[in-house]
């Protein structure tokens, strides 16, 4: 529940300080318990989804700073994490493969599900997504929809996974351009340098590793080809590095509600040059690489491992169970 707050829905399409507004929130629990009341910032969140030409049900994004109570949300919001200290949550409205989008195509499709079952894979693999719960927000007082809360990968995230201080990250995310989101683009431009060179030489594979958590950038990759995310990776992923000696950089799924639509969507031929796909088509030169990427598929689809479809069943429903009865609601 959320309010009071004025001018989110008028100029959702701008963004930044200037159209913040305070409100309060609180989350109540399926118990009728309180879980917390606390006054922050509200400003509305997404990219398209603000032009309005799909959804009036934007998203939103909360942000805990001084300027109206306390500097951090803390509480134990997602029951998969320890972490319990938020500067920033995302109120997700969902807008691709939802009961609101205009194309039927589309509406047929609406499980509400797909975006945080790609978070939960790269998790279970060992990466860093974002956790999240389900809610029915209210504006007001007015029901607004269904609703998945949850982290932003942003610098406050990879503080609270990685250690440090959030100051000392760099963060890109998709269609990063010439600036980073957060911090500076040294290490980002000097991984791509080193990822350009013939990766067939495989000093340059292990020049290149020393910017990239190869491990972990190879579980990303599977996951995303796995659940053929069609709107990825010209945009949709998040990347974090610390900016001290030793430390990689890091890929964290971010919306892709354009996964499992359909068992034909095959996005294994992406080479996006400034992306996550290019850095892995390159690196498919090298000998290392491709082993190493080989004993990543033999680990998840074969033995019961993590993208076997018992498991994978199992997981999906988990998520369908969570918010069945709620999208009634939603769809009337």
């Amino acid at each position: 529940f959320i309010g009071p707050q004025r001018g989110i829905y008028t100029h959702a399409a701008l963004e930044g300080l200037a159209w913040e507004r305070a409100c309060s929130a609180e989350l109540i629990l399926p118990s009728g318990e309180s879980g917390f009341q606390v006054n922050c910032g509200i400003r509305t969140q997404g990219g398209s989804s603000t032009n309005n030409y799909k959804s009036a049900k934007f998203s939103m994004r909360l942000l805990f700073k001084g300027d109206y109570g306390p500097k951090k949300l803390r509480y134990p919001l997602f029951p998969d994490t320890p972490v319990a200290e938020f500067n920033t949550i995302v109120l997700d409205a969902h807008l691709n493969q939802t009961w609101t989008h205009p194309s039927h195509d589309q509406r047929v499709k609406a499980q509400y599900c797909r975006d945080q079952f790609m978070s939960d894979l790269q998790n279970a693999s060992g990466g860093f997504a974002a956790h999240d719960i389900f809610a029915n927000l209210y504006v007001n007082g007015l029901f607004w929809g269904v609703y998945d809360l949850h982290e932003r990968t942003d610098t406050d995230f990879a503080e609270s996974y990685f250690g440090g201080d959030e100051s000392e990250y760099d963060m890109l995310k998709h269609e990063a351009g010439n600036s980073a989101n957060e911090g500076n683009l040294i290490a980002w431009t000097e991984m791509f340098r080193r990822a350009r060179l013939s990766q067939a030489d495989n000093a340059n594979f292990l020049s290149l590793t020393e910017y990239l958590d190869v491990p972990g950038f190879i579980d990303y990759m599977i996951v995303n080809l796995y659940g053929g995310n069609t709107d990825w990776d010209h945009h949709n992923w998040y990347a974090t590095r610390r900016r001290v000696d030793g430390a990689r950089f890091r890929f964290h799924s971010w919306d892709a509600e354009h996964s499992l639509k359909g068992p034909n969507d095959d996005v294994t031929g992406r080479n996006d040059a400034n992306g996550p796909t290019g850095i892995h088509r390159r690196l498919l030169a090298n000998e290392e690489y491709r082993l190493r990427f080989a004993d990543a598929v033999q680990r998840h689809f074969f033995h019961e491992g993590l993208l076997t479809p018992k498991r994978t069943q199992a997981a999906y429903e988990i998520r369908l169970h969570a918010v069945e009865e709620a999208v009634v609601a939603e769809s009337a």
